[in-house]
């Protein structure tokens, strides 16, 4: 099974064992109406996939995987976290959210002063259980966790950029009865 890089409240991960038996062999389009993670998405097999998620934030987390290269997001990840300070050190996880603290702050008012959807993404690798939650004047408002970027955050990374840079994945950002 393929996991999300996007670390979403209701991922369907744990679930996909109990779902996938329901599922047609063969679909030809998969409409995903609530994609919020895309998780479903990327265990379904189907000609043509189209997935829609009414909030701005995760519509542009999809763009964001289909126009940009998994090489690009890994490297920007990696220059971020050197260039911000945060502590990678194996040996202290259960004081990295203590650690990371500072950076984490410093990062998140940067990234709040100037917004990119590369940025936020970024910092929900350090984020609270890696979640993402904008306040109501579109700032992000989680605080540091105990998570960080390693080695393990690339393959996901790699898998969402593969699956949405095929040619049969549309993406929206509509209400659920708009789309066709």
């Amino acid at each position: 099974m393929i996991q999300s890089s996007i670390h979403y409240m209701g991922n369907k991960f744990k679930l996909l064992p109990q779902m996938l038996p329901y599922f047609p062999k063969n679909i030809n389009r998969f409409y995903d109406l609530f994609g919020g993670s895309a998780t479903v998405s990327l265990n379904i097999k189907a000609n043509e996939y189209h997935i829609n998620d009414l909030s701005n934030h995760v519509y542009n987390l999809y763009k964001l995987f289909k126009e940009t290269s998994a090489d690009e997001i890994i490297k920007y990840c990696y220059e971020n976290r050197d260039k911000w300070g945060f502590t990678i050190n194996e040996t202290v996880k259960k004081e990295i959210a203590k650690l990371n603290k500072e950076p984490f702050e410093k990062c998140r008012d940067y990234m709040n002063e100037n917004p990119t959807t590369l940025g936020y993404y970024f910092l929900t690798f350090y984020s609270f259980c890696n979640q993402f939650r904008f306040n109501r004047d579109n700032k992000f408002n989680m605080p540091v966790g105990n998570g960080y970027f390693k080695k393990e955050s690339e393959q996901p990374i790699r898998s969402m950029c593969k699956f949405f840079n095929q040619e049969n994945v549309y993406i929206y950002q509509l209400s659920y009865e708009k789309v066709d």
